[in-house]
């Protein structure tokens, strides 16, 4: 069977001989571990994540992940938690986000631990989300956007071949004086980038992610793609 926006699936799992790679959602009980991973990355996150400044607690992760969780079961906001292994550390997270106004359309957010960045999990855990969107999903547009600040967010944009849209001024909230003072370096420019359904046969990686990626729906079981590429 296929999954449809109002079953979403329980998990991902991306398996082949070189690695691994888990995408579940978030969970409640994630919020602890997902505390320690933020202040871990706190230095880079600082840099781009305008969030990050904010105070941050276990009890506001406990908050911010309870409504994810609502939102994940309505098909509104889809947060994934990263992960390499069966019962291993937290690595990061990915997400498939309402910044459009169609329904079927999405955008792609994602931060990794500093202590595993490098690795190409954003690459791999995008190209991942966007087989789902597509063959599972229906999506008819993926977007993903990255500030000119950020170098790392633009070359996943470029392995994954993301393509140029457009270059948006104030895309995202001005920085305030003091945010600068603390580090943050965003620039007025968000290059947003996309992907439709007919781009799939273009992209080299997308029948070996396909193929490798398991996708169960919310009973566990293995769905099947319903929007193939023919």
């Amino acid at each position: 069977m296929s999954v449809d926006r109002d079953h979403m699936p329980s998990s991902l799992r991306y398996e082949a001989e070189d690695r691994t790679l888990i995408l579940r959602p978030a969970r409640v009980s994630d919020a602890s571990e997902v505390h320690q991973a933020v202040q871990a990355s706190l230095t880079d996150l600082q840099k781009f994540m305008q969030w990050s400044h904010l105070p941050l607690t276990a009890k506001h992760q406990k908050k911010r992940i309870t409504k994810a969780v609502k939102d994940y079961k309505d098909g509104r906001d889809l947060l994934f938690h990263m992960y390499e292994s069966d019962g291993g550390p937290f690595v990061g997270t990915l997400g498939l986000h309402h910044r459009t106004l169609s329904r079927f359309a999405f955008e792609i957010g994602y931060w990794i631990h500093t202590e595993v960045s490098g690795r190409g999990l954003a690459t791999l855990g995008t190209q991942c989300l966007l087989v789902l969107a597509f063959d599972y999903l229906g999506c008819h547009r993926i977007q993903c956007g990255y500030n000119e600040a950020n170098l790392a967010s633009r070359r996943v944009n470029e392995k994954v071949g993301f393509v140029y849209e457009g270059r948006m001024r104030n895309f995202e909230t001005p920085p305030t004086e003091e945010l600068v003072r603390n580090g943050l370096l965003v620039q007025p420019y968000t290059v947003m980038n996309v992907l439709f359904p007919e781009d799939r046969s273009k992209l080299g990686w997308y029948t070996m992610v396909a193929k490798n990626l398991r996708v169960l729906d919310t009973g566990g079981k293995l769905a099947s793609p319903g929007f193939s590429m023919e």
